[in-house]
């Protein structure tokens, strides 16, 4: 057996140098896997950051094309109930009429009035000649479209759809009824149509800017949605991965695509470089694994949280566009109607009527404007309060009578609970009375009919001013208040909507509050009511000598 077993030195030294380069080698694979990882986490952030750039630049362009559509289609409904009131107006009044509404800013090409299904009357005439005696019913590219405004008693976009009288446009056409007395149904008396210049649409929404960083496409002709024709844009960007949006119309909706302008790119710019740190770090077989993965989740959490912020900008936005659209276009439309002195018989009823809705629609839109500018202000730390004594007892009062008429029609039971010997606060007098008009304001609506709210003001022992606010309303959970103190957010969005708010009002008062170096706490239980308590800091607490 021993003249049989041999010792190899050559075998036993290469397991020896095995065994020294195995760490190395172990090292140098993990350093390039790792360092291939990093390079391709990189390139995955690079784009993203790319596609949310893409997303914000959409979302501005989404929010302005879908208001000029708004605003052009919405323009006619004055003119519909004209028609209404005289549905045998010739020519010249129709021309009358119709004139009034291009001396404000659109992209109207024409309005026609089409009784029966039939086009008669037009403004302007010239260069639409060959659109009067137009029958929808036999047009088949327009038919579809007209038949479903009359089904359907509302505003319905077509288009874009090439015209008799040449060229392209966006049609929206609006039904007309006539009111035939009480107990007796309305009758169809035709439609009014006002035709969008397709180009002049486009570059007052700035899809035709040169300098757009971004690429689009539209689909959804006719209001058909994801499922419509393309008729803007290449092809190929609904293909090549784009951010996708909705583009709400009076009924239907369109898809807009977005891509940067030239294609995605490759790979970041930086990218070389991080090859040249991995050679680096393989020749070392160092490399500082711990801060690229710190790094990197550090930036991948820095891209949430502004997507996240990013996504609820544009649904902000979208929200604030139509809360201020909608007064908007109830001033625009009703003020039209009031400057044609030879509108009609309305008398004096629907003057008033007219005015009325006038005023309520700005002064909805004026307090719109005030908080948003107010925020600003805040934000960009250039808001100064107006330091003087305050007395509680009377801006409560004031608060009272200024919302008594929004509890009386709810019965509702609003009290208040005053110390005799209340102090004075030093601050600004407008600002106070925005947030207790703000708070009560909220208890009003979401309080139910024969609710209770509360209103009590006291000097704590720590010489604070104490100011809580009780009602017996629908409640909130933890989660709606914390969403409900958050910048660009409701409670319950759906809700909030039928009460006509943005979100801004309890974050505004929580601002506010910090002007004044007091807190506003929010106590709350689902089904039995919310308590806001303000509480002020002993420096503002004035006694009366």
């Amino acid at each position: 057996m021993g003249e049989n077993t041999r010792h190899n030195p050559f075998s036993s030294l290469s397991a020896q140098k095995l065994s020294n380069y195995l760490p190395a080698l172990l090292a140098g694979t993990i350093v390039i896997s790792v360092g291939l990882y990093a390079i391709q986490l990189n390139k995955q952030n690079f784009m993203d950051e790319v596609r949310l750039s893409v997303a914000g630049d959409l979302s501005l362009l989404r929010a302005r094309l879908e208001g000029n559509i708004h605003s052009n289609s919405q323009l006619v409904k004055g003119l519909v109930a004209s028609i209404s009131i005289e549905p045998d107006l010739s020519q010249k009044r129709f021309t009358k009429l119709a004139k009034a509404l291009f001396q404000s800013e659109n992209q109207l090409r024409n309005i026609a009035a089409a009784p029966d299904l039939i086009i008669s009357l037009m403004y302007p005439i010239k260069g639409n000649e060959k659109a009067i005696g137009l029958d929808y019913r036999k047009n088949a590219s327009q038919r579809e479209a007209a038949l479903l405004a009359r089904d359907l008693k509302e505003l319905v976009l077509a288009g874009p759809v090439n015209l008799v009288q040449g060229g392209q446009g966006f049609i929206g056409r609006i039904p007309v009824y006539i009111d035939r007395g009480p107990a007796r149904s309305k009758k169809f008396w035709g439609l009014i149509s006002s035709v969008i210049n397709v180009e002049k649409l486009y570059q007052a929404s700035g899809l035709l800017d040169d300098n757009l960083s971004i690429d689009l496409a539209l689909k959804g002709k006719d209001g058909k949605g994801a499922d419509g024709d393309q008729f803007f844009g290449r092809p190929e960007i609904f293909t090549d991965s784009p951010v996708l949006s909705e583009i709400l119309l009076p009924y239907g909706s369109w898809q807009i695509a977005a891509v940067p302008k030239g294609g995605w790119p490759d790979r970041p710019k930086n990218e070389w470089m991080l090859y040249l740190l991995l050679l680096a770090a393989a020749a070392l077989a160092v490399i500082p694994i711990f801060i690229f993965g710190r790094l990197s989740l550090e930036r991948k959490e820095a891209l949430a949280t502004a997507e996240k912020a990013n996504l609820a900008k544009s649904e902000f936005l979208a929200a604030m566009s139509h809360d201020l659209r909608t007064p908007l276009n109830a001033i625009m439309g009703f003020s039209d109607m009031m400057r044609m002195k030879s509108f009609g018989p309305l008398g004096d009823a629907h003057y008033e009527e007219y005015v009325n809705d006038i005023h309520g629609s700005g002064s909805l839109l004026v307090s719109l404007i005030n908080d948003i500018l107010d925020l600003s202000k805040i934000e960009a730390g250039k808001y100064e309060l107006v330091e003087e004594p305050l007395d509680i007892s009377s801006l409560i009062d004031t608060s009272f009578k200024q919302l008594k008429h929004m509890a009386m029609s709810s019965s509702q039971d609003l009290s208040s609970d005053i110390s005799r010997d209340m102090a004075f606060l030093l601050g600004d007098e407008r600002v106070l009375t925005q947030i207790l008009n703000n708070l009560l304001s909220n208890a009003i609506k979401f309080t139910p009919d024969g609710g209770a709210i509360n209103i009590s003001a006291r000097v704590d022992e720590g010489d604070c001013i104490i100011i809580r606010l009780t009602d017996t309303g629908r409640g909130m959970s933890q989660e709606d208040i914390v969403k409900a103190l958050n910048y660009f957010e409701q409670a319950n969005a759906e809700h909030s909507r039928r009460h006509e708010g943005t979100g801004l009002g309890l974050h505004l008062c929580v601002n506010f509050m910090k002007l004044f170096g007091g807190t506003l706490d929010v106590e709350s239980e689902v089904g039995k009511g919310t308590t806001m308590t303000l509480k002020f800091p002993s420096e503002r607490t004035i006694h009366p000598s």
